[in-house]
């Protein structure tokens, strides 16, 4: 008896009964294992069929936004394109901002070999980049990315270059200015000096003092030039010097040229770096046609010497 029992305990009995007359009722009997069994694979079947299902809405949703999405692709593109582009003019624009400099730092006498250190990104501008990334295809985003750090380090380049390069600008154009009003050429064209700076016997009083210029000789008539630019403060006899013209160049410079046999500037007039301004002579104490030369520095005679032949380099390197 406990055996049948525990044998009709492994089986189901399905019984099928009709609601029409004269039909007959039926009956399966099936194990318990084969219940469980095609309940699994129901379950299977149904599982299987809601992922195909849930896959198939997908690829129709996609179906349906691509045309959308190819037509943002497109868009993305073209904005990288532009972005590209942008970026290479600015490049370009780097590149001449670059040699700009070189040639203003090459006629300063300065280093020329400069390079701009690559800028840190700041966080937040990160933060937002990785924000607006997030929005574009996967594909693109790193290209954009990197557009981006470039862009971002050519335009820092460029605004500091630009920053150096007015600065550059501006001394190039003082000492320009200043070269302008510093004495650097002869007064006239041909000379040499045959009496320097300095003690000297006096060739008409024939006694020992200080000459505070050079004698540079010529002949009468000769064309004396304004070795820097400034304002004349005097034109007329001065004594010894005969018919002289003294100019004040600024920045404590002032220059005198005796001797003339004829002035052509009169005081007060703006002269500008060779611009004739007398004619040599033999007038005062002299014993044949010459121009005293004499450069002063805060009214003090100094060696003109040094400022017969300057360039901007030598000027700025030996004076200022």
């Amino acid at each position: 008896m406990a055996s049948n029992k525990n044998n009709s305990d492994q089986f189901m009995t399905l019984m099928i009964v009709p609601h029409g007359r004269g039909q007959q009722s039926w009956s399966i009997r099936l194990p318990n294992w084969g219940i469980k069994s095609l309940i699994a694979s129901a379950i299977l079947v149904l599982v299987v069929f809601l992922g195909a299902l849930a896959y198939s809405i997908q690829v129709t949703v996609r179906l349906a936004n691509y045309p959308t999405l190819l037509k943002e692709r497109k868009v993305q593109q073209a904005k990288i394109a532009a972005f590209t582009e942008e970026t290479k003019q600015l490049n370009e624009s780097l590149d001449e901002m670059h040699e700009r400099e070189k040639e203003l730092r090459n006629l300063l006498g300065l280093n020329s070999n400069i390079s701009a250190p690559v800028p840190a990104i700041p966080s937040n501008l990160q933060s937002q980049w990785n924000k607006d990334l997030r929005k574009l295809d996967g594909q693109i985003a790193p290209i954009v990315l990197d557009l981006d750090k470039q862009y971002y380090a050519l335009n820092h380049q460029s605004d500091m270059q630009l920053k150096s390069i007015k600065r550059l600008e501006k001394d190039v154009f003082n000492y320009r200015k200043r070269f302008s009003n510093t004495p650097s050429i002869w007064p006239v064209i041909g000379g040499y000096i045959y009496s320097g700076f300095g003690m000297r016997r006096h060739p008409i009083l024939k006694r020992y003092e200080y000459h505070t210029g050079v004698d540079i000789p010529t002949f009468v008539g000769a064309p004396v030039k304004a070795t820097a630019a400034g304002v004349v403060r005097f034109a007329g006899w001065l004594g010894g010097y005969g018919l002289a013209v003294y100019i004040d160049h600024g920045y404590g410079y002032a220059t005198l040229y005796g001797h003339n046999s004829k002035l052509l500037a009169k005081s007060g007039d703006r002269v500008s770096k060779g611009m004739v301004i007398s004619k040599a002579g033999s007038t005062g104490l002299s014993t044949a046609p010459h121009v005293h030369y004499e450069v002063r520095y805060w009214n003090k005679p100094i060696r003109p010497n040094n400022f017969l032949t300057l360039d901007l380099l030598t000027a700025r390197a030996r004076l200022w």
